[in-house]
C-alpha cells in the first residue's frame, strides 16, 4: 500500500513538473514574440495612399510620419542606386538647377537614358516635394540601362553630389490605367525611394 501511495506521489510530482516547464516555455515564447515585436516597430512604415476618381493610384504616397523622413550623405544615395541590381524598387533624385546643369555638363548619364521628366504628383504630407515637369534622375531595375552604367559612372556622379546632404522619402506607387478592369488590390504595387537635394 505504501509503495502504491509513492508512486503516485511521484507520478504527481513528475505531472507538476511538465505542467511547470510547459507554463515557463510558453511565457518565454510569448515575451520572446513581445520583444521582437516591440524592436521591429520602428522598422514598419505607415504608407500613405491616395487615388484619382476612378480609384486607381495615381502618384507616390509617402509615409505619413515626420520622423521617418532621414536626412542622409551621398554614401546612402549611392549605396541605394547600387543595390537595385538585387532589389526591386525605383529610385528618384531630384537635384537643384546647378546640380543638374553639372550632371548634364559632364554628360555622365545622358548616354544611359536615366535624366527624366516627372509628370507624376509627388508629394508628402501635401506639401510637393518634387514639381510636375521636373527634371530628375531616375533609376530602375529594368528598362533604363541601370545595369549597364560603369563604376567609374557611379564614381562621376557620387563626386557631383558628395558634398550635399538629401531627405529620404520612401514610398509605393500604382500605375494608373484607366483602359483595364483590374482592381487596385490586384495591381502591382512598386516601391521607390526619393531623394531630394536639401540647399
Amino acid at each position: 500500500m505504501e509503495n502504491a501511495t509513492e508512486a503516485l506521489i511521484m507520478a504527481g510530482s513528475v505531472l507538476l513538473l511538465i505542467i511547470a516547464l510547459t507554463v515557463s516555455i510558453s511565457s518565454f515564447t510569448s515575451l520572446k514574440n513581445q520583444v521582437d515585436g516591440i524592436i521591429q516597430q520602428g522598422e514598419e512604415t505607415e504608407l500613405a495612399q491616395a487615388q484619382d476618381e476612378e480609384g486607381n493610384y495615381y502618384y507616390l504616397n509617402y509615409i505619413k510620419n515626420a520622423d521617418d523622413i532621414r536626412t542622409v550623405g551621398v554614401e546612402t544615395v549611392i549605396s541605394s542606386i547600387r543595390r537595385l541590381r538585387r532589389e526591386s524598387y525605383t529610385v528618384y533624385i531630384y537635384l537643384n538647377d546647378e546640380t543638374m546643369k553639372d550632371i548634364k555638363r559632364n554628360n555622365i548619364l545622358n548616354d544611359y537614358g536615366i535624366i527624366t521628366t516627372s509628370s507624376k504628383k509627388q508629394e508628402y504630407n501635401g506639401t510637393q516635394i518634387i514639381p510636375n515637369e521636373a527634371e530628375i534622375l531616375q533609376f530602375l531595375l529594368k528598362g533604363s540601362g541601370y545595369q549597364s552604367i560603369s563604376n567609374e559612372v557611379m564614381e562621376e556622379l557620387r563626386e557631383i553630389i558628395k558634398n550635399n546632404n538629401f531627405k529620404e522619402y520612401l514610398g509605393i506607387y500604382q500605375k494608373a490605367d484607366t483602359t483595364d478592369n483590374v482592381s487596385s488590390a490586384n495591381k502591382t504595387t512598386y516601391r521607390i525611394i526619393t531623394y531630394v537635394q536639401q540647399t
